[in-house]
């Protein structure tokens, strides 16, 4: 049953037989309950490219829902795919069972260039949830302030400034003064090339 499944769900409906029961070979089936925490946001990368079977579940961004998945959908990929944390947390829903396949089993996919560009895609349309709703080309930029600025005095030195931005995780510095200035981390740069060192 579960090969017919798996047969049917793209980008593995292009694979040949012998692929798809060497890929179930690999694998394994999960059956979880409602509120099982399949991925953790910031967590352990993922291990595994999971096929959703039956079911739904929820991807959570700081738990406010940016998505559903449901039967024949993937999860697990992105962070797979990157080696970083889970960007999304991943959540059942309702009761779901999935099929697990480890990174190995992944990799061999990525052999078949239509299911290389097939995750790909996918991997676009996470970040855009991830990133979504990016605010609006109308939005007044206070909005989009995050912090308050940073000031340096004008008789800071370069390597001073460049400290402070390096500390502060910041890429430009308002310069006191009148008329105030703004120092970016490109204007550092260029001058530091300019002198030549």
């Amino acid at each position: 049953m579960a090969l017919d499944l798996v047969a049917q769900t793209p980008p593995l409906d292009r694979l040949p037989r012998e692929e798809l029961e060497e890929l179930l070979r690999l694998g394994h089936t999960l059956d979880l309950t409602p509120g099982t925490r399949l991925l953790e946001q910031g967590g352990h990368p993922s291990q595994n490219l999971y096929l959703l079977l039956e079911g739904q579940v929820a991807l959570l961004d700081e738990e406010r829902e940016v998505g559903t998945l449901e039967a024949g959908e993937f999860f697990g990929f992105p962070s797979l795919l990157s080696g970083e944390p889970p960007s999304l947390s991943v959540v059942a829903k309702t009761p779901v069972k999935v099929l697990a396949f480890p990174k190995e089993a992944f990799q061999r996919l990525l052999a078949y260039p239509e299911v290389a560009r097939f995750f790909g895609q996918g991997l676009v349309e996470r970040v855009r949830l991830r990133l979504a709703p990016a605010p609006s080309l109308f939005s007044p930029v206070g909005q989009l302030v995050r912090r308050p600025p940073a000031f340096i005095p004008p008789s800071a030195t370069v390597e001073e400034a460049a400290r402070k931005m390096r500390q502060e995780g910041i890429s430009s510095l308002l310069v006191e003064g009148e008329p105030l200035g703004i120092l970016t981390d490109r204007d550092l740069r260029n001058r530091v090339l300019a002198e030549g060192g």
